[in-house]
């Protein structure tokens, strides 16, 4: 997991949070590559109940308060709109002195304690159409219900986390400056990164256009969403870290480019192109387009939903080269080649997307015709 604290150290710091009961368990959780994540069990009146801890990485954020308090805001506009808004909250819980986070004495790192769910559980991937349409309801019910959210003085978590085009000129800096020498052996990746860049210049023109720019998520894996273990229907939105206004269109490519591609990022780079599962994107899209409703998205929007996902998935493999030329600094690696592994990868399945761009924009609109239709029927409002 590569923690970053111990287990005595997290004891000290979990029992300046306000829990009642005994502490009986601490244990680490294998989850995400950024933050150090710890789950405790407390008994109080002869019940259990579990809580989630996590230091917040502060080499990637730098400024863990501006997450926080974007965090509690959404989480309390989202709670103030009850019955409309049909998932769980994440549930932060206070330090014993009222404050909603805390620094461990003489560390950096912010700390940070969510009531944990009980019952779910979460999916790296699925091959199940009920669980992409399930996931594609919530992330676009959140996406629209934090439409009504006022922004006025929220903060980025990350300034430039959106910016597609600037993850193009990070390559070309970190291919100008050459910090650890690998550039001459990248030359192919490097050009078939530069490819890339006219797409990502056509949507960024739209994702950038301020009457566009909402609350969006910022991370829509699957794994990001929450599912009750025994009917399997999503339950909660989960990693709000990055919360921040951007564009809708950033969530819904990296959904989709997420739920069509089983592989993982690693095996990808060895398997050279994949299918995109259109049943799980036909799925997907369709929750999707039950969560924002019919007047959500711009005509301008819509437009280029099917560009999306080829174009999160060429940007992510640009992030993992220029990575890998900076001397693998971001993303954690097992081996020195699995970030240029990982490149070669990503490309290929934006590769497969845009191949298949045709069926992609066809399977989009028919799940949004018969989302609209299945509302109209039952006399739901969207």
């Amino acid at each position: 997991m590569g923690s970053f604290s111990s287990v005595v150290d997290v004891e000290k710091i979990i029992e300046q949070f306000a829990i009642s009961g005994v502490l009986q368990l601490v244990e680490p959780v294998a989850q995400g590559r950024l933050n150090d994540t710890w789950m405790s069990s407390w008994i109080f009146d002869g019940r259990v109940s579990r809580y989630v801890h996590q230091g917040v990485n502060a080499s990637v954020f730098p400024h863990p308060e501006v997450i926080m308090e974007s965090i509690e805001r959404v989480g309390a506009h989202l709670r103030a709109l009850g019955a409309d808004y049909p998932f769980q909250t994440l549930e932060t819980v206070r330090t014993r002195d009222g404050r909603g986070w805390l620094h461990a004495s003489g560390q950096r790192t912010l700390w940070r304690t969510y009531r944990y769910i009980e019952n779910s559980v979460t999916y790296d991937a699925t091959r199940d159409r009920g669980i992409a349409g399930e996931a594609g309801w919530a992330i676009g019910m959140f996406l629209r219900a934090l439409d009504s959210m006022p922004t006025k003085g929220l903060q980025a978590a990350i300034p430039g986390f959106q910016n597609i085009v600037g993850r193009y000129e990070a390559l070309e800096d970190a291919k100008r400056r050459d910090l650890v020498g690998r550039v001459k052996s990248v030359q192919e990746l490097l050009a078939e990164a530069s490819a890339g860049l006219p797409l990502a210049q056509k949507v960024s023109r739209i994702m950038n256009n301020p009457a566009y720019q909402r609350m969006t998520h910022a991370d829509t894996k699957l794994n990001n969403v929450l599912f009750d273990r025994d009917t399997h229907g999503a339950i909660c939105m989960i990693d709000l870290d990055t919360v921040m206004v951007g564009s809708p269109l950033y969530d819904f490519g990296d959904f989709i480019r997420m739920i069509c591609i089983t592989s993982s990022e690693d095996e990808l780079g060895a398997m050279g192109r994949e299918s995109v599962d259109m049943d799980l994107l036909a799925a997907a899209a369709q929750g999707f387009w039950r969560g924002i409703g019919a007047s959500y998205l711009h005509d301008e929007e819509r437009a280029v939903l099917a560009d999306m996902p080829a174009v999160l998935s060429h940007t992510l493999g640009v992030r993992f080269l220029t990575d890998y030329l900076n001397g693998d600094v971001y993303f954690p690696v097992d081996s020195p080649e699995q970030n240029r592994v990982r490149a070669v990868g990503q490309f290929a399945v934006a590769a497969s997307f845009l191949s298949g761009k045709r069926d992609i924009e066809e399977t989009i609109e028919r799940a949004r015709e018969s989302a609209f239709s299945a509302w109209s029927n039952t006399g739901c409002i969207v």
